[in-house]
């Protein structure tokens, strides 16, 4: 370990991470709301930032791009914490 800690002051939404993750898979958010399993309007008020990840949608945002639900919720909680 290098004894180097990166701590920003700021967050960003995960939002802006699965924005960029469905543009890699083709940008249909129609179809991504069928792979998540959430109606269309569920992921595009998600994607709107109107809607927090939770441990629930964090899973099924694991099974459907591959990135950890640890890795949605602590940056929910982070974005949460940051923007208070």
């Amino acid at each position: 370990m290098s004894g180097y800690y990166f701590n920003p002051d700021y967050a960003t939404h995960p939002a802006n991470t699965l924005v960029e993750k469905i543009k890699e898979l083709g940008g249909d958010t129609e179809k991504f709301s069928q792979e998540l399993g959430y109606p269309k309007d569920y992921v595009e008020n998600l994607l709107r930032k109107k809607i927090e990840i939770n441990g629930e949608i964090a899973e099924a945002l694991e099974r459907a791009v591959g990135i950890p639900a640890e890795f949605w919720v602590s940056m929910m909680a982070n974005y949460n914490f940051k923007n208070k």
